[in-house]
């Protein structure tokens, strides 16, 4: 009886203590434009990147409003770009975020030039992204709104209903809304024209009125407003129609918006790499003209703004990661001589909620705008460089998807607004690239043939965003090319510092039914039985030798296909001989999943495929990366697709191509087109969790792809952190769509046990 007593006594603590345990958060990473000084159309001297040239800054696509710039003022030499070495000194970098003024819903309802609300007008708002976010600034003067705003008192948008969204709600009903915030009705009058409503915070009375749902008054005369002490509007929504019952009451309410405590911004405030210097466009940057539509992003002096500037020298040597504040940092690539290739990148971070399996992503493109002076006539495309949602590796600068526009319309202009482009004019194309695989890159010599198979290289592509491995078509002979028609995911890539130790019958789940058993070790242990399973059955086995007088091709483990393609191999870095267990460590396993076969006339989405060869229309097309490689020539490997109906770009459209991808047109007027390409990401929580990626391959679009290269670029920004700035959107920019979480019990369930079986023992 005590030993049973002991153990609900140890259950009833252990219940107090249980706290369910989430998932991990799910973090996916948005890139620029990339800097590069190979580059003949990069402008000299001062050079920023915006909301165009990189997607991690907020961006509103109706009416084409953005904010933010990081500026570089090139003080080295302003006649020439910046060089790889160079050294940006301390206040030469800035963050520049300009509010933007802009319809609100409610205001967005009413034709008036005004929407005055208890001497407040509810009209406009002004809008700014900050590290990615979007914020609203507070006025300047709330009763006129032509006044400016205070871009130094900034807050959250936390709820904004737009017209077609409606809280039905009957008397007595509490509307829980955010952040402690909630609305109460507490009564609709005998005539059915008037509610009493209450705005409660954290259970708390803040305020209660009394408003009016008549239909012969104004809007704003419908609308309940609870405004601060400044008269900023904190909280409001608007009567639509009451209806008053003989058993029960109801209001329905529209345009419903509420902001967070308001973030105060001072001068010398730190946020990460950056200090405050005020609240006024500088000079330098006067007629700035920047990413998005009309007089508005423009940058002239004395605009109001937040301006930062870097607190320290920034020196852009090769390879490096230079951190800035809230997930946003500049990546510099490995290139030699004055070679300068940069991009700026922000981690964005969605923290999982609960019950929900996967979370949704969007990445948008550079915008295609004709308003834009500098934006070429004729064909035009989209590659990694101005889409981050396809394939990019870092390392050494690879890239192969473009989406290309063939202008038949009219080749000495840009396409316009409601231009069809005709079946057949509309190309995906992926041109595959080779490189070192990782155990290529572990070995001097020009190849590395294991069984008549070079492992030395292989050919990488993107297909919609994800990477893939094109099979050699000649697998001993890796300069004959590639087969394009012929892909596959990569499951497995070590690299040279991960590493598998096995001992004597242990079995090693790889990856899709996978696995490798280690039979035996030799009694000299020099050499090991292994045996590739899948499944279950086994599909190979052999005897491997980690002699250290042999050479890595001769201590490398290889399955191939009926086709000499590599399937899966590993080498034997090592063997240990005891007297009672044996084991081996393996390096550089790699894993493909099963080739798929691409057929001309296939179909994905709005593409069907042409062949595998370049046309002779893209012929010398540049596109990003480095090198020959990442030139079209006519004839080149490469999986060609072309849109097999007309596309006819209207405004305010989504044309949807195919994986998640489409085009986005705005609601522009008269002839002018403005359009970006989106890639709606999927991302399953259990994929999230563990950071696979290699540092060198950027797959935006499947986190679960990466490899362990890229651990550690994650990481926090120094300085004061001045509120939540994690990546969020309002319903007209690219955003989350869910929030995921995984609720587990496994950790407290162990603990549990242990201490249970403590407590039985002891009694």
């Amino acid at each position: 009886m005590k030993k049973i007593s002991g153990i609900l006594i140890a259950l009833a603590i252990l219940t107090l203590l249980i706290v369910p345990v989430n998932a991990s958060d799910v973090k996916y990473k948005i890139k620029s434009t990339i800097y590069d000084t190979t580059d003949s159309s990069l402008d000299t001297g001062n050079f920023y990147w915006d909301a165009d040239s990189f997607s991690g800054f907020w961006y509103a696509i109706k009416p084409g409003l953005s904010s933010e710039l990081l500026y570089f003022n090139n003080t080295v030499n302003s006649s020439s770009t910046f060089k790889l070495g160079d050294t940006v000194e301390e206040g030469d970098l800035y963050y520049i975020s300009k509010p933007q003024i802009k319809k609100t819903k409610i205001g967005g309802s009413d034709d008036g030039s005004t929407f005055i609300v208890d001497d407040v007008d509810l009209k406009k708002y002004y809008l700014l992204g900050f590290f990615g976010s979007s914020y609203v600034a507070m006025p300047e003067d709330p009763s006129d709104l032509s006044a400016g705003c205070k871009p130094d008192k900034i807050a959250k948008i936390l709820v904004q209903y737009n017209s077609d969204n409606k809280k039905q709600m009957f008397s007595g009903e509490e509307w829980e809304l955010a952040d402690g915030w909630s609305l109460v009705v507490q009564q609709v009058d005998v005539e059915g024209d008037k509610v009493w409503v209450q705005l409660n915070r954290n259970g708390e009375e803040v305020d209660s009125d009394v408003i009016s749902g008549k239909a012969d008054l104004t809007k704003p005369e419908r609308t309940y407003l609870y405004k601060d002490g400044d008269d900023n509007p904190v909280f409001y929504c608007y009567v639509d129609s009451i209806f008053r019952g003989t058993d029960a009451d109801f209001v329905v309410f529209k345009y419903a918006y509420l902001i967070s405590d308001i973030t105060t911004i001072n001068t010398g405030d730190t946020y990460g790499a950056f200090e405050v210097d005020g609240f006024e466009v500088p000079a330098l940057m006067d007629g700035t003209d920047y990413a998005g539509s009309g007089s508005g992003t423009v940058l002239n002096t004395g605009d109001d703004a937040i301006v930062m500037s870097t607190d320290k020298d920034i020196t852009l040597n090769p390879d490096e990661m230079i951190d800035f504040y809230s997930g946003m940092y500049l990546k510099t690539e490995d290139t030699k001589g004055s070679t300068l290739k940069m991009s700026l990148w922000k981690t964005c971070t969605i923290t999982p909620g609960e019950n929900v399996t996967e979370v949704k992503y969007k990445i948008r493109s550079n915008i295609y705008d004709t308003t834009d002076s500098s934006l070429n006539s004729g064909n035009f495309f989209w590659d990694a460089n101005s889409f981050p949602g396809f394939w990019y590796a870092i390392k050494p600068g690879l890239s192969s998807e473009l989406l290309y526009f063939n202008n038949t319309i009219n080749s000495s202009s840009t396409f316009q607004l409601d231009d069809t482009v005709e079946e057949g004019d509309l190309y995906y194309v992926s041109k595959p690239q080779i490189k070192k695989t990782k155990i290529g890159g572990s070995d001097d010599g020009s190849t590395f043939i294991v069984d008549d198979v070079d492992l030395k290289k292989y050919y990488l592509l993107g297909f919609f965003g994800s990477s893939y491995v094109a099979m050699p078509e000649d697998p001993s002979d890796l300069s004959a090319g590639c087969k394009p028609d012929k892909i596959a995911k990569i499951l497995v890539q070590y690299k040279s510092d991960n590493k598998k130790q096995m001992f004597s019958g242990e079995e090693w789940e790889l990856a899709d039914g996978w696995s490798l058993v280690v039979q035996q070790v030799d009694v000299e242990g020099d050499k090991v039985w292994v045996q590739l399973n899948r499944n279950g059955e086994e599909v190979d086995s052999d005897v491997i030798s980690g002699n250290a007088d042999l050479t890595k091709p001769e201590r490398t483990y290889l399955y191939k296909d009926g086709d000499d393609n590599p399937v899966f191999y590993c080498y034997v870095d090592s063997i240990f001989r005891g007297t009672d267990a044996d084991f081996v460590v393996f390096k550089y396993a790699y894993l493909i999943s099963d080739v798929t076969t691409i057929n001309t006339g296939d179909t994905y989405g709005a593409f069907e495929v042409d062949g595998f060869e370049v046309p002779a229309l893209m012929d010398g097309t540049d596109y990003a990366g480095s090198g020959s490689g990442t030139v079209l020539n006519t004839g080149d490997d490469a999986i060609v697709m072309s849109t097999d109906k007309d596309i006819t770009l209207n405004p305010d459209e989504m044309i949807d191509l195919y994986s998640g991808m489409y085009l986005k047109t705005e609601d522009t007027k008269g002839s002018t087109l403005k359009m970006s390409l989106w890639k709606t990401c999927t991302m399953a929580v259990s994929d999230a969790v563990p950071d696979k990626s290699p540092e060198d391959e950027v797959v935006v679009v499947d986190l679960a792809e990466e490899d362990e290269d890229d651990k550690g670029t994650d990481s926090e920004s120094s300085g004061t952190d001045k509120g939540d700035t994690s990546s969020d959107s309002d319903d007209e920019e690219p955003g989350v769509e869910s929030s995921v979480g995984a609720p587990g019990f496994e950790l407290v369930f162990g603990v549990l046990g242990l201490f249970c079986a403590v407590l039985v023992r002891r009694n």
